[in-house]
């Protein structure tokens, strides 16, 4: 098995809420952390690629 195929079977999904979640039960507080990030470039082509369908 090459390592690709190890490292990727190690995924798993989360929301952004649970991560958050999880990374408070750590920490105990958190500076900031943002939930749905700002990502103007992906939005941008987001709304240009559905006007173009």
């Amino acid at each position: 098995m090459s390592t690709w195929s190890t490292c990727a079977a190690s995924f798993f999904y989360a929301t952004p809420a649970e991560a958050k979640q999880h990374l408070m039960e750590l920490t105990g507080s958190l500076l900031q952390y943002e939930e749905v990030p700002e990502a103007p470039e992906y939005r941008q082509s987001r709304t240009q690629s559905q006007g173009t369908a």
